[in-house]
């Protein structure tokens, strides 16, 4: 197997989007059948890192190349949606993911990408 190096992977879009929970399911699923093999291996989860008023986060623990488990949050809206994945090939336990934590950086991540240029 190739040596796979730490990875931050975000792949979204934006524009008009009509059923953004159709949206959000379909990168979920999307990413399930891409590559390195990932596999859900925890429940889907909503957090809001920043209260109500904050972008609603949703994650999955994944097991990726049957080896290393890896976070991948998402959101989707009327304007945009986004996946984010943090692959560490170190991290070879489920505990060693905090979804809470990863939701709390993919909030940050999410203010920083809609930024007016």
């Amino acid at each position: 197997m190739a040596d796979h190096a730490v990875t931050l992977s975000l792949s979204g879009a934006y524009g008009g989007i009509g059923e953004p929970d159709a949206v959000l399911d379909g990168m979920f699923k999307g990413f399930e059948n891409g590559p390195g093999k990932p596999s859900v291996a925890g429940e889907r989860r909503t957090f809001t890192p920043e209260g109500p008023d904050g972008p609603a986060i949703t994650c999955e623990l994944v097991k990726m190349y049957d080896r290393a488990y890896a976070p991948a949050c998402a959101w989707a809206e009327a304007s945009d949606a986004m996946l984010v994945i943090d692959f560490d090939p170190g991290r070879r336990s489920a505990d060693a993911v905090d979804l809470a934590a990863f939701a709390k950086t993919t909030a940050g991540i999410y203010r920083d990408v809609r930024k007016p240029t």
